[in-house]
């Protein structure tokens, strides 16, 4: 949540820049990259592993490798879907 704020707020940022004619192209690669980076962490974060429960311990979170059909029996489908779909979306904006 706080990347996309990041990114909408840079998106502005360099929206006011191109209309004031002070955007060199040189800030645009230095920005670029330094989102890179912050989407690229932010996969990572997501898909690495789940040690939540010593008991279970797991490489890739149960959200990403099971079907949201299993947390719909706990009444927690949702917010299965809803974790797939940011995941998706952050893998999209990378």
């Amino acid at each position: 949540m706080a990347i996309s704020i990041v990114s909408l707020f840079t998106l502005l940022g360099k929206m006011i820049m191109v209309i004031m004619k002070v955007y060199y192209p040189i800030f645009g690669l230095g920005v670029g990259v330094i989102l890179t980076a912050l989407y690229s962490v932010s996969v990572y974060g997501q898909m690495g592993p789940d040690n939540l429960d010593p008991r279970y311990p797991s490489a890739i979170p149960w959200y990403i490798k099971e079907s949201c059909s299993i947390a719909a029996k706990y009444r927690i489908g949702n917010k299965c879907i809803m974790a797939k779909a940011t995941f998706a979306v952050t893998v999209i904006f990378l």
